[in-house]
């Protein structure tokens, strides 16, 4: 076997390897991506075992952050895009994950905030909603099933809100 042949060999098994990566990819339910700023992006996605990846891509496929949920299911309608921290002008994202199996409607909060570098922060309870009790356009975290109080975000700390 002489050089060139060695070469051939070496091309088709890469070509092999390519082919059978690309194939057999895990395939994925659900994909969205949001464009956090000029250089970040958040990248959703659930596979087919029943698990959601939320990702922080910085530039084109820098990974930054990311977390996996499982025996969760995530629609386009769990995707929410508000301020919940005055203290910054940024808009932040809540992703409300569901547990598929719950049989109270458990879910998981995901907040995803800019305090110099884009973050994740988990809501502290399996039961809340995002309300503006004040209707002034900053929201809060309605917690209702562990924590039965108000949590607002400030400086990437969900604190509680103060009522006075």
């Amino acid at each position: 076997m002489d050089y060139l042949d060695k070469k051939i060999i070496l091309f088709f098994i890469t070509i092999c390897i390519h082919i059978s990566n690309n194939v057999c990819a895990e395939p994925v339910r659900f994909y969205k991506e949001l464009k956090l700023d000029d250089q970040n992006a958040l990248v959703i996605s659930e596979n087919v075992k029943q698990e959601i990846e939320v990702a922080i891509r910085y530039e084109s496929n820098y990974i930054l952050r990311k977390i996996i949920i499982g025996n969760a299911i995530l629609s386009e309608d769990d995707i929410y895009t508000l301020q919940l921290d005055k203290s910054n002008d940024d808009n932040e994202i809540v992703l409300v994950v569901h547990d598929r199996s719950s049989t109270y409607g458990a879910k998981t909060g995901i907040i995803v905030y800019k305090l110099g570098w884009w973050e994740f922060l988990f809501i502290p309870d399996d039961g809340f909603d995002l309300v503006d009790e004040d209707k002034d356009t900053i929201f809060e975290i309605k917690a209702f099933r562990i924590q039965n109080k108000t949590l607002k975000l400030f400086n990437g700390l969900l604190i509680p809100k103060n009522n006075k």
